[in-house]
């Protein structure tokens, strides 16, 4: 199962590769070159989260990595939501 769904997500991705579309510019929360904006509104709403430095240290830690590269990293349309369902 996980090698089929593994075979599926790839060719998908592969269809997927030359389709444009103005709505790919929109902002998405899923998008991990926005995460550290949501992680930041999440944590908003989450005043007694356990472990609430270390999740904090860490997006940053890994916000100052990605930030650099996010320019040159190719992006396409994705599928995103394979499931058993």
């Amino acid at each position: 199962v996980i090698a089929g769904f593994g075979d599926l997500c790839g060719r998908m991705s592969l269809a997927l590769a030359p389709f444009e579309h103005g709505g790919l510019e929109r902002t998405l929360q899923w998008d991990p070159r926005h995460a550290q904006e949501l992680i930041t509104h999440l944590l908003a709403s989450l005043e007694r989260l356990p472990h609430r430095d270390t999740l904090e240290r860490v997006a940053a830690q890994v916000q100052a990595r990605i930030r650099p590269l996010a320019e040159r990293l190719p992006w396409q349309a994705v599928h995103m939501d394979i499931t058993d369902d």
